[in-house]
């Protein structure tokens, strides 16, 4: 796992001292108890000389990995590996953070968490009518579905019943729906972070 590419803001921490990390690690904490703090981000911005937007892009960096590092279940060596070209020894510090914190990262991520659904089982059955004594040119084709679904707390059965321009039809919107799933959940996760 290669954290340092998106993680190069983070070389900023080169040129300061090991102090100013910690206390950007402590913003980064309280970013994430008690949302975003802009008087945090000017007293920091005027300590160091530097803007307040890059501030808060080091901050939600800081939040971002911390995070990350929870959810992918990093190991120390792949932590250091990767972003010891960027930190130096600060590496250490950051680690440390995320370990006594893992709890509460922990906590939090499962708080975030989009309560997805789940695919259990899809059973289904086919049937075709061809013709009739009544007809001479009778079809019908007709196709049974039962689909079992589960969330965090629930499963659920649902029954389908189609004609094969339905089953197209509800086709083309399950593919629609996944790819507007995919967008907002990127989204949303954009926007917490």
């Amino acid at each position: 796992m290669d954290l340092a590419a998106n993680y190069e803001d983070l070389a900023f921490f080169q040129h300061h001292s090991e102090d100013v990390l910690r206390d950007f690690v402590g913003i980064a904490w309280e970013v994430l108890m008690n949302k975003s703090k802009p008087k945090l981000y000017t007293h920091a911005a005027l300590k160091l000389n530097t803007e307040h937007v890059t501030i808060e892009k080091l901050v939600g960096k800081i939040s971002q990995l911390l995070l990350e590092c929870t959810k992918l279940k990093i190991t120390m060596s792949e932590f250091v590996d990767s972003l010891q070209p960027i930190l130096h020894d600060k590496v250490f510090l950051l680690w440390d953070s995320v370990v006594m914190k893992k709890d509460t990262l922990s906590e939090i991520l499962v708080k975030t968490e989009i309560n997805h659904v789940e695919f259990l089982t899809l059973n289904w059955r086919f049937e075709n009518t061809l013709a009739s004594k009544t007809l001479e040119t009778y079809e019908n084709t007709t196709v049974f579905m039962e689909l079992q679904l589960k969330d965090r707390y629930s499963k659920k059965h649902h029954h389908f019943v189609a004609d094969i321009p339905n089953l197209f039809h509800l086709t083309n919107l399950l593919e629609v729906a996944l790819n507007e799933t995919k967008a907002s959940h990127i989204r949303r996760a954009s926007a917490m972070i």
